[in-house]
């Protein structure tokens, strides 16, 4: 299909930066908001400053052009163990708790990250405190003091999180693959660091570490980019003062890199086992020394993981061969490269490796022969262009992080629109990628539990074999390939409407639909947002749970082409589980909705269940279901933290059960009950006129024909805890143990929610500095305030390499009981601080109109149809007194929590708890014993 001709400048346009020696033009999107300025400091440091109109928060990132690949041969890990000392104090700041202490105290985050060639220091604040958060990122990065009593402390950390990642998948593969491709490439070394590695006299270590920053940590090295609502003169003079200290020095010189992959290895095998059960192969193809620009390759990327009829995923899966195709660039770095095609075989599926290989060089040489023609070049351009034009906004820390990104892939001109950077003519990027993608250049990785290994990797244990071939088994494809189409979803359409701005009001008010209308055009885009619930009176029950999930699973499968080929062109369409009932979400461009909408609606009501996709998704949904274990105590614990407040969870082995029971003929009958008995809530927030809003309602009646009241289906609300429970137990595959804390507060109410985040903002901070820096408990620390309004609580979770549950527990107990000797010493400034910095992130600005929808619909589901929640709550927040809040924790304390814990070796006994509509219970059998009490007050 032939595509009208499209070029670039006819949507974009460059705009000169001032700048005061980086003469350079920063190509801007015609709809963004903010001001650029690009300039150097006296030390040389490349900075770009951003001034973001009417933001209520500031973020920054500091990139250093160093990262793991800069270990020392004899000390690996020793970037990442830098990047956790360099916070424990400054000259300006000694303190080693002092940079975390003043984030918590101004409700701001920050971290950093140490990758293979960069690593990554940032934060995000409220605006007022951002010259203060400078000063001290500038100090951290300039003057660290690296103070001697804290390297042991910081090296068991860097161990911890050694073992953390240990349990991680795609880090254990990734091992496996560096190891093979090439032991001399610096993929190939172990970056995180252990004990092992990084041990020895710690006043060695840290001279070592304090010399890697002089020979790294230069301004020449460094660059700093900046965004607030501050003038960016008033940003300059900030980043002036806080990084005129960072020293020049000079920078090291670079080795050249190795070659990705040893001469002579491939075509090769690669054999991985995993720590759970799962089976995927993973196509991976090296581009050495001559690797286009990712942006360039697109094109090629979107029809490998095409998903319409003769697609390789369509074809592979009517054969039943895979169910999922995956494409992504694994590395891309100083002009190498390498890409990888992922296969989700399925645990269930025969493993025909040899066929789905011939099956996708087939594909690749369809696209060789047909992928590249011209209409399909203009139609990624138009779509890249497309996006860049129609400006999305983001979070400042988002903003930051991306333009650092992108500064380590593309010169200035291209920090905002490299990734969108095509040409609608040029083949020759595709082509270069297309020559690097056959047989001879390929190390094919089958990650299977049943993949014979012979050997294990030097950290982390992972059973691999690699195999040298000298040629691939010859296979039959799978027939019937073709290319995707043009997409129909394109947008042309890209008005402005002129609406007057108002909280949402109600347009219908039917027994079966109402629906909620909330026009805007603050965000200057012709977009808009839906949240659709579909909702029935059937009781709650883990039947129901096990069809509803067979439904979705069914609709996602149908849906697939059509969602991915609407995301393409930038409209967002999902169905999920939501309230035990479905819910719908479109976000994007406005014009292209009534048509996906109705595209879903067809599918959910009139598509015939065929026995071949719910013979595949009954396939998915009993291996999602089957006996395994999350990989970490963390993802068990939120796993399980959802199955305990949630009714419309139910236990794996539950769900299994009622799956065993369900036949297509019971399915097919139960959807076409579950439809004629539909509630329906709608709201439409954005660009789009009442009457647009309307006529989407008449498409929900003609199709949906809803007619239950909604007095009929009630919202579900969070179970609450009985008194006395037991402690709960869940299961991972980790070495690791966790603890979790559920504590929901006594009352409801906002001043029961504003105290909620009061207390999760006074306890968050102190609770990470003295278990995870100054107890070495574990690596991962966290503290928050339970997003359930209706039911507001705290969760305080630890999850530890070295200790296990019932030691953890006691040194949550001993912090907790020092909480209320914390409330006490609040003055009125600390406490005026404390609300100011809740407020203040309450207060975020809305950055779209899907978060915007978001929040309007978690108020309507509350019941807070003023649609002013936030205005209320800070006013609450404002006038909590020192009083209140202390009686609230007496309160707590006495009030009914639970005690998760996850350890190696113990056993889950969640299936013992009696979990109610609305009170989770404990009443075990008679031969059962009765588990310690998890009472969160004083033991």
């Amino acid at each position: 299909m032939a595509l009208p001709s499209f070029r670039l400048p006819t949507l974009l346009m460059a705009a000169l930066l001032p700048c005061t020696s980086m003469a350079t033009a920063l190509i801007v999107s015609p709809k963004d908001p903010h001001q650029y300025r690009s300039f150097q400091l006296p030390n040389r440091l490349p900075v770009l400053v951003i001034h973001d109109p009417g933001a209520t928060h500031a973020a920054a990132n500091v990139a250093v052009a160093t990262g793991a690949a800069a270990d020392p041969a004899d000390l690996p890990g020793l970037a990442h163990l830098t990047e956790h000392l360099v916070f424990l104090g400054s000259k300006p700041f000694p303190d080693p708790n002092g940079y975390s202490g003043f984030m918590g105290r101004v409700g701001g985050n920050f971290n950093a990250t140490t990758s293979l060639y960069s690593t990554d220091y940032y934060f995000s604040v409220p605006a007022n405190a951002l010259p203060e958060a400078l000063d001290r990122l500038g100090a951290t990065l300039s003057t660290p003091l690296f103070d001697p009593r804290y390297v042991d402390r910081e090296r068991n950390a860097v161990d911890a999180e050694f073992h953390l990642r240990a349990d991680w998948e795609g880090v254990r593969v990734g091992e496996a693959l560096g190891q093979s491709l090439n032991p001399r490439h610096a993929m190939a070394a172990f970056h995180i660091g252990n004990l092992q590695t990084l041990g020895g006299d710690p006043a060695r270590l840290r001279e070592r570490v304090a010399a890697f920053t002089r020979e790294h940590y230069s301004s020449l090295n460094m660059q700093l980019v900046l965004s607030g609502p501050q003038s960016l003169d008033a940003l300059q003079a900030m980043a002036s003062k806080s990084f005129a200290q960072l020293p020049q020095g000079s920078v090291a010189a670079t080795s050249a890199s190795a070659d990705l992959v040893t001469p002579g290895l491939l075509p090769a095998t690669l054999n991985v086992k995993p720590i759970k059960p799962t089976q995927r192969l993973l196509f991976v193809f090296p581009v050495n020394r001559n690797a286009p620009a990712a942006p360039d390759t697109a094109v090629v990327l979107s029809q490998i993981t095409a998903r319409g009829p003769g697609s390789l995923q369509d074809a592979l899966r009517k054969a039943g061969l895979a169910r999922g195709v995956g494409v992504h660039w694994m590395l891309h770095q100083h002009q190498q490269a390498l890409l990888g095609i992922e296969i989700d075989l399925g645990l269930h599926t025969r493993a025909d490796l040899d066929r789905v290989q011939a099956s996708v060089f087939a594909y690749l040489d369809l696209i060789r022969q047909q992928g590249l023609e011209p209409w399909r070049l203009r139609q990624d351009a138009q779509l890249a262009a497309q996006r860049f034009a129609e400006f999305q906004p983001r979070q400042p820390l988002q903003l930051v992080r991306e333009i650092a990104e992108n500064s380590k892939a593309y010169p200035l001109q291209d920090w905002l629109f490299g990734p969108y950077r095509r040409s609608d003519s040029d083949v020759r990027p595709a082509a270069t990628l297309l020559a690097a993608l056959t047989p001879n250049n390929l190390l094919r990785v089958w990650i299977s539990p049943e993949a014979q290994t012979d050997t294990a990797t030097p950290w982390m244990n992972v059973p691999y074999t690699l195999a040298r071939l000298p040629d691939w088994p010859t296979a039959q494809p799978v027939s019937e390939l073709a290319l995707p189409p043009a997409n129909p979803y394109v947008a042309d359409d890209f008005t402005l409407l002129p609406l007057a701005e108002h909280a949402p009001r109600q347009l219908i008010d039917t027994p079966g639909l109402r629906l909620w209308h909330a026009p805007e055009q603050r965000f200057e885009a012709p977009r808009a947002s839906w949240r659709l619930s579909l909702r029935t009176p059937a009781a709650d029950s883990a039947a129901e749970y096990v069809y509803l999930s067979l439904y979705v699973l069914w609709a996602q499968d149908r849906l697939q082409n059509t969602l991915r080929d609407a995301r393409g062109a930038g409209l967002q369409g999902t169905v999920d589980i939501d309230d035990g009932g479905l819910m719908l979400r479109l976000d994007g461009l406005r014009q292209r909705q009534p048509l996906l909408l109705e595209s879903m609606l067809a599918v959910l009501a009139d598509t015939e269940v065929d026995a071949a996709s719910f013979d595949r998704v009954v396939g998915r949904a009993r291996e999602y279901w089957q006996p395994q274990s999350p990989s970490t105590p963390a993802a068990a614990m939120d796993s399980s933290v959802q199955l305990i407040l949630s009714p419309g969870n139910w236990l794996p082995a539950e769900s299994l059960k009622a799956l065993s029971q369900v036949t297509l003929a019971e399915f097919r009958q139960w959807r076409l009950q579950w439809l004629s008995q539909l509630h329906v809530d709608a709201m439409a927030v954005g660009n789009l006129a009442a009457h647009d809003a309307e006529a989407i309602g008449q498409l929900l009646e003609s199709r949906l024909h809803p007619r239950v009241a909604a007095a009929q289906v009630p919202f579900t609300r969070n179970r609450q805890l009985a008194a006395g429970l037991p402690l709960a137990r869940t299961e991972s595959t980790s070495r690791d143990s966790g603890l979790t804390l559920l504590w929901p507060l006594p009352g409801e109410g906002l001043e029961t929610q504003a105290d909620s985040l009061l207390l999760a903002q006074l306890i968050r901070t102190p609770f990470y500095q003295t278990l995870r820096t100054e107890q070495q408990t574990g690596y991962l620390v966290f503290t928050e305030a339970h997003p359930d309004w209706r039911r507001p609580g705290l969760r305080l979770t630890v999850q530890s390499s070295a200790y296990r549950s019932d030691e953890i527990r006691r040194r949550m107990q001993a912090f907790l009981d020092n909480v209320e000797q914390r409330i006490a010493q609040l003055d009125e400034q600390s406490l005026g601080k404390l609300r100011g910095a809740v407020v203040a992130n309450l207060n975020a600005r809305v950055q779209s109109a899907n978060v915007l929808a978001d929040r309007y619909w978690a108020e309507m589901v509350i019941g807070e149809h003023g649609y002013n929640s936030v205005q209320r709550m800070s006013s609450v927040l404002g006038e909590r007194s020192k009083a209140q809040l202390s009686a609230r924790w007496a309160a707590m304390r006495q009030a009914p929590a639970l005690w998760l814990a996850c350890d190696p070796g113990e056993p889950q006994n969640l299936a013992s708890f009696t979990r109610t509509p609305t009170q989770l219970q404990w009443l075990p059998t008679v031969t059962e014993a009765r588990p310690e009490a998890s009472t969160a007050g004083r033991e």
